[in-house]
């Protein structure tokens, strides 16, 4: 094996980037990523998949493991490749620079609209707790076969103003955006223990739990776990978002892996634990009837157990605290997803600027305020849940193929050292990947248009690859591959 492939793995002229995250830091940023509102939210769809308390249970149980599978997966390569763009790195590794393209095109045309959901999802939420006033201007707009909702009001300033605050935090040096995602991170624990300990008192004080029986649902058996699982994965997305930072933690030949592990299992705890709490003090039908697509208005699951716990007045409480948690998910998203950028123009396959640092800080300023200025834009637009269909059947056709990449890699760079090396391989990191062709299947079974659009913009990538790589100037970084 070879002992100069970690030296050889991070070039010269990225070492301006700082290694300033610790353990705590990253562990923060996957709890942080991770933790949104899909907790509060999805157990009223899969309760209504499965019908049964215990199964809704199990459920979150395997998506948590399938999710932990991709981390470990994750973190081979990332040790393997500590630099910044995480998957943008591992796929030009493994399949050439125009396949990392049409990742990091996807990540900034679409993914963007992820961020953009979650924006106006804090403002939703804060309007719930404070009754904000209507917009004070509408307009339709038709773009594409797509109609586009064009609002301005107060949901749209607090919107905007969340992302470009956040975004100013992330153009600070990336330990103190650490620092601010830990802070998340704790802000999160501490709410879903807090829900965890109050379910369990009350469980003790009332001496017995509802039945766990079926619901009215009709189910589909075999087919409606498997789309609970596949619910319960969405929720547990996020993970991935601490690989795109590999080139600025401390010590990551003994920190990251561990650190992304850990904070995975933090996380499948604390969710495991909150849907005991849900199951044990809510009825199925009392979940069923939550929340999710078959019933838009009605209160959350979780909002149902707070009303429980701590009587109606925790309804606005529980908007203040889903709101919060989705700034850290968007601080998240705002401090991470530029680093692709940042990579692909280092590369000469993106807009020159996004390759400079900032000498005082040493973050990608630049990159972080393109892709914000996006984010808004689209907050703006609306429709950024059509983008946001998109960019999911994107994430998780990427997801195949770096799962794909590492097996490549395996092969490729055999006798590499590894700093960690993905445990049950291949099978763990292959139950991962029929997770994800699963997620894929089950996207192209809906007949969803924005898949067609999806692979659209794709395609549309490839003379976009063409276009950058003829503008800009040869690749500024060297070789990375591992010798």
């Amino acid at each position: 094996m070879s002992s100069t492939s970690l030296m050889i793995s991070v070039s010269p002229d990225e070492s301006s980037l700082r290694r300033g995250l610790s353990s705590i830091h990253v562990i923060g940023i996957v709890v942080s990523s991770i933790v949104g509102t899909g907790i509060f939210i999805r157990s009223a769809s899969m309760m209504q998949d499965v019908g049964a308390a215990p199964l809704v249970v199990v459920a979150w149980i395997a998506g948590g493991l399938l999710s932990l599978a991709g981390a470990l997966s994750y973190a081979e390569l990332s040790t393997l490749m500590p630099r910044a763009g995480g998957e943008y790195v591992f796929l030009r590794e493994a399949f050439g620079r125009p396949v990392a393209f049409l990742f990091g095109w996807m990540r900034f045309l679409v993914g963007a609209g992820i961020s953009a959901a979650v924006a106006v999802g804090v403002a939703t939420f804060l309007a719930d707790a404070f009754s904000l006033s209507a917009p004070w201007s509408q307009t339709s707009l038709r773009i594409f076969h797509f109609q586009w909702q064009l609002e301005w009001g107060p949901r749209q300033v607090i919107a905007l103003s969340a992302i470009g605050i956040l975004a100013a935090l992330n153009c600070r040096n990336v330990r103190a955006s650490g620092t601010t995602q830990a802070m998340f991170a704790g802000f999160k624990i501490a709410v879903l223990l807090v829900l965890i300990v109050a379910a369990l008192l009350a469980t003790y004080s009332r001496g017995a739990v509802r039945p766990a029986v079926a619901t009215s649902v009709n189910t589909g058996a075999y087919g409606g776990f498997a789309l609970a699982v596949l619910a319960a994965l969405q929720a547990y997305n996020g993970w991935v978002y601490v690989t795109m930072l590999a080139g600025e933690v401390a010590d990551f030949g003994r920190n990251y892996a561990r650190s992304i592990i850990a904070g995975t299992l933090i996380v499948i705890i604390l969710y495991v634990l909150v849907n005991i709490g849900y199951v044990t003090l809510l009825s199925p039908s009392d979940i069923a009837s939550s929340n999710s697509a078959a019933n838009p208005e009605a209160p959350s699951v979780g909002a149902k157990l707070a009303r429980v716990l701590f009587g109606s007045s925790a309804g606005a409480l529980m908007s203040v605290t889903f709101a919060v948690s989705g700034l850290g998910a968007l601080h998240c998203a705002l401090l991470s997803a530029p680093r692709i950028f940042y990579a692909m123009a280092r590369d000469g396959l993106f807009f020159r600027a996004l390759a400079q640092l900032d000498r005082r800080t040493s973050a990608p300023r630049a990159a972080v305020v393109y892709y914000s200025v996006w984010a808004a834009i689209l907050t703006l637009l609306g429709g950024y849940d059509r983008l946001s269909n998109m960019a999911i059947f994107g994430f998780y056709l990427f997801y195949c193929c770096n799962v794909i990449a590492l097996i490549v890699l395996r092969h490729r760079w055999a006798d590499t050292e590894r700093p960690f090396a993905a445990p049950g391989y291949p099978w763990i990191p292959l139950a991962f990947l029929f997770a994800s062709v699963s997620m894929l299947a089950a996207t192209l079974v809906r007949g969803s248009p924005e898949v067609i659009w999806a692979l659209a913009l794709l395609m549309l990538g490839l003379p976009a690859y063409l276009v950058f790589r003829r503008i800009y100037a040869p690749p500024v970084v060297g070789p990375t591959a591992p010798t």
